[in-house]
């Protein structure tokens, strides 16, 4: 009895600190990634960002009912734990599935089908059969297996997509060392759902923590891949700066000097006096002709 004690209370231990461990870190990575997308794929209108956000976010929620049942002691706990922690899992796989589409690089052999307008249908059925299951599970405290390990068939399914999808996108970006680093992820990450049909508690919680660990830092280099890769366009799109200078006389008599910029964001145009107006013509004259300044 004394050995089963402390055996419930280093369990206990684990659950607690593996839940306040997924608290703090899901919803920093949560927010981190949220505040990148506000500032830039807002503007764009890209919203991969947002699911893949709020995939991590999911790992958040997990963390709070690790924490709740690492104090309560109620019948069946191992199953009602175990049944939320599947439907967190498949609520993850659907959002990252649902941001695979508004990647800009995707492998030319899973591009027509991400793509497709059948994708979110594809992708939607598996988690309604798998999630409906895991429900049925937890309410009649049902302990087949196989209905244990749908969620993990659910995430095979899904890393071979994303494994292949963050290939394509950090290959193209010609970052090879964090596809080779995105590719040794996967593989922990498959790792890991091995673990969670065959291995002990303690193994499943350290591979949990170690593959949520790597793809929440994969997806912050997603992201900043993706800013490296908008800042060198905009760098580049400055060759094709061009300036336009106007002066045009207004209905009250008077005249108006505007000047139009367009190339690297859109096109814009300023008033300027005509002070101003005349020493920016005078430069550009000196300019097209090749004089000094």
């Amino acid at each position: 009895m004394e050995v089963e004690s402390v055996s419930e209370v280093a369990e206990s231990s684990i659950l607690l600190f593996y839940g306040w461990w997924q608290i703090a870190v899901c919803f920093f990575a949560f927010f981190g990634l949220m505040s990148i997308w506000y500032h830039l794929g807002r503007k764009q209108k890209e919203f991969g960002q947002v699911w893949l956000a709020i995939s991590i976010l999911v790992w958040g929620f997990s963390g709070i009912i690790e924490v709740v049942f690492s104090s309560v002691d109620v019948p069946n706990k191992g199953i009602y734990l175990n049944g939320i922690r599947s439907i967190f899992s498949l609520l993850n796989s659907l959002f990252i599935l649902l941001a695979l589409p508004w990647f800009r690089y995707l492998p030319p052999l899973l591009k027509p089908l991400i793509q497709s307008g059948y994708w979110r249908l594809l992708v939607t059925l598996p988690f309604i059969f798998s999630l409906l299951p895991t429900i049925n599970r937890m309410l009649t405290a049902n302990e087949d297996s196989f209905i244990n390990e749908l969620d993990v068939y659910y995430s095979v399914f899904t890393l071979v997509f994303l494994g292949y999808v963050l290939w394509e996108s950090f290959e193209r970006r010609k970052l090879k060392m964090l596809a080779l680093l995105s590719a040794v992820c996967i593989l922990t990450t498959l790792a890991a759902q091995g673990f969670k049909l065959f291995g002990s508690d303690i193994d499943q919680t350290l591979f949990s923590a170690i593959f949520k660990t790597c793809l929440i830092m994969l997806f912050f280099a997603l992201a900043l891949s993706w800013v490296r890769e908008l800042s060198i366009k905009v760098i580049s799109d400055s060759a094709k700066l061009s300036l336009s200078l106007k002066r045009a006389k207004t209905p009250g008599g008077k005249f108006q000097h505007e000047v139009m910029l367009s190339g690297v964001a859109g096109n814009s145009s300023f008033i300027l006096t005509q002070a101003l107006f005349n020493l920016l013509c005078k430069f550009a004259t000196q300019k097209m002709l090749g004089e000094g300044w």
